[in-house]
């Protein structure tokens, strides 16, 4: 079988494209691997190795999984290794959860998606104009993939991931079988139409930490293999590997080598049919050096070597880190290769916000239903005293008198207000406050000042930004070399713009050639409407309309728009001649100077009240100016 082919089938995307023809691809008789024995040893110990080095981690990414699916009553089980449900609960206990970081995950997700914009190809010479076509090629040839790819959803993915354990992984591979758009002359009309053929394509797949191990070390850039680790039914590897793959052996329990059951559900629901069982694929990258120039690419499962080749799957010319695997990481670590989560910040305030609210909720229980004094001598039966009202509890008077109830300790103050300095605590460690939630703190009504909050807020994922922006221009990078070389035919590429248009463009991999590809940070995500309108406002107040009026009028909208408020520019000057047509209407109504209006003292004239004398000297000079 094909590398590409090998690779399409192992990551099992057939099932998930409709569009593909032909479904998984048929697998062709493996050649017996030369040094089979070596070659096994040599993965398995890596893997081993890589496997025992991240074993101290996994308590804590199954801990932060599982506080954000809700499962936060869960303790570690050093023996399972896994998060075990509490035992022997006293039945008066309460175990609420109220789960704040799911909201926590979204609004850090969401400002991440909008702090960043497409990929893009960069010339090297400015000033060339073929590198400046290539370049504009290839960027369209990066969005197109990136639309058709669905590229979008899987990014969102990778950074819930990243928030959640700390990183996320891209996995390159090439689709011999993917329909892809081709542009075909019509003989009728003379012009040129597109239709789908499988001639390939470059896909991706998200991954998370459980399923790579790298080389221990202390950066992504200093490994120099990494293995990709997936559980599979053993059916799978029959229809995939077919000979080889019918040797493979069942795993006892579950697969070994794969990181899944931590916690209910985080298999997958990857259980074996009836009859079958389960076993690892391991997928060992090797990057290019002396004895490997092109690198190494090895698939082991069992004690089977199902697939060699002295060769990295996807060509790499150029590319910084030939590894199809590329790292989506959420915060550094110094001396430490796997990057830092948000969760796991989180998960000592949402534990105690838990519990602060489990024990008001045990104390507002144990205040309606209180423990009672009953004398022994009472005789007092013993489901007689309830909760409910209007109760009538028998008892004898000779017993020591009567049941009383003991009252529960007074509640302290500052108890209530526990749970939400929790919930502020997460705020803060999040940074993710009231502007951030749609609210205006209190005593702010600037806009300048709540753009202030919310771009500090912003500034804390400024880290996580970068991060994700180098891991995308790998991904990017990667592609584009790919495409570069194994786009062998026209290719018609479209994307999508705004209003509903499109561009069109017809390319092959020789258009291409080897070209950097760069990510942009955006500044939007601060851009919302509260923001915008209190901005209007205040420019309003500041007497904008006059000074756009007056004579400095186009300077004034210039400087908004140098200033980065053009879009308040551009409702001015959209307003600008209805503003124009009211004023000259305002000012035809106004009365004009020297003219005499009724009802009103004109000057020079007698004015009621006025003494006799003044009244006479008035009329006389109104009798001269006549």
């Amino acid at each position: 079988m094909d590398l590409g082919g090998m690779m399409q089938a192992m990551v099992g995307l057939g099932r998930s494209r409709p569009e593909r023809a032909g479904g998984e691809p048929a697998p062709s008789p493996t050649p017996a691997v030369a040094g089979g024995s070596e070659l096994l040893d040599l993965v398995n110990g890596r893997y081993r190795y890589a496997r025992e080095a991240k074993t101290e981690l996994l308590e804590t990414w199954a801990t932060s999984l599982a506080f954000f699916c809700g499962e936060q009553w869960r303790s570690w089980d050093d023996r399972q290794r896994r998060l075990v449900q509490p035992t022997r609960i006293p039945s008066w206990r309460v175990l609420p959860v109220y789960n704040q970081l799911p909201g926590v995950v979204d609004m850090a997700a969401a400002k991440l998606s909008r702090a960043r914009q497409l990929p893009r190809a960069r010339a090297d010479e400015a000033n060339d104009p073929e590198d400046l076509r290539r370049a504009q090629l290839g960027t369209q040839a990066l969005r197109g993939w990136w639309h058709h790819e669905d590229l979008e959803l899987l990014e969102h993915e990778a950074n819930v991931g990243r928030i959640i354990l700390g990183c996320s992984f891209f996995h390159l591979y090439w689709d011999p079988n993917r329909l892809v758009k081709v542009p075909v002359p019509d003989l009728a009309t003379g012009r040129m139409r597109a239709e789908l053929a499988p001639v390939g394509q470059v896909c991706v797949e998200v991954l998370t930490p459980f399923d790579v191990f790298p080389e221990p070390g202390e950066s992504w850039r200093d490994i120099s293999w990494c293995i990709v680790a997936r559980k599979r039914p053993l059916h799978w590897f029959r229809s995939v590997f077919g000979e080889a793959g019918a040797r493979i052996e069942a795993e006892a329990g579950e697969a070994e080598n794969v990181y899944s059951g931590l916690i209910p559900g985080s298999d997958g629901g990857g259980a074996p049919p009836p009859g079958d069982g389960m076993a690892t694929l391991k997928t060992y990258y090797e990057k290019p050096c002396r004895a490997y120039p092109q690198g190494r690419t090895v698939m082991v499962a069992g004690e089977q070597v199902l697939f060699q080749k002295d060769a990295l799957p996807l060509p790499f010319r150029g590319m910084k880190n030939p590894l199809p695997v590329k790292m989506l990481g959420y915060r550094h670590v110094p001396k430490r290769l796997w990057p830092k989560g948000l969760i796991e910040e989180c998960v000592s305030p949402q534990r105690e916000l838990n519990r602060g609210l489990g024990n008001l909720s045990e104390w507002l229980r144990l205040h309606r239903g209180p423990k009672w004094l009953v004398p022994k001598g009472a005789k007092v039966d013993a489901k007689a005293i309830t909760s409910a009202p209007d109760e009538v509890i028998e008892y004898s008077e000779g017993g020591g008198g009567p049941p009383q109830p003991i009252p529960p300790a007074s509640m302290p103050a500052w108890l209530a207000q526990y749970p939400a300095t929790q919930r502020e605590e997460m705020r803060h460690l999040a940074g993710q406050h009231e502007v951030s939630e749609g609210q205006v703190p209190s005593g702010v009504s600037a806009a300048s000042a709540i753009q202030l909050l919310q771009q500090s807020e912003n500034t804390r994922l400024s880290s996580p930004a970068l991060l994700g922006k180098a891991g995308l221009e790998d991904l990017s990078a990667h592609a584009l070399a790919v495409m570069a070389e194994r786009y062998r035919e026209p290719r018609l590429v479209t994307n999508p713009l705004r209003a509903g248009q499109q561009e069109t463009a017809v390319l092959q991999g020789m258009d291409l050639g080897p070209l950097e590809v760069i990510v942009e940070l955006s500044e939007g995500v601060e851009d919302n409407d509260a923001i915008r309108q209190q901005q209007l406002f205040d420019w309003l107040r500041a007497g904008l309309l006059e000074m756009v009026t007056s004579p400095l009028g186009p300077i004034m909208l210039q400087m908004l728009r140098d200033i980065g408020q053009g879009w308040i520019a551009d409702i001015i000057e959209r307003e600008l001649p209805r503003i124009q047509a009211q004023q000259a209407q305002q000012k035809a109504a106004m009365p004009q100077p020297g003219m005499p209006q009724p009802g009103m003292p004109q000057p020079g004239m007698p004015q009621p009240g006025m003494p006799p004398e003044l009244a006479m000297l008035a009329q006389a000079a109104a009798a001269r100016r006549q």
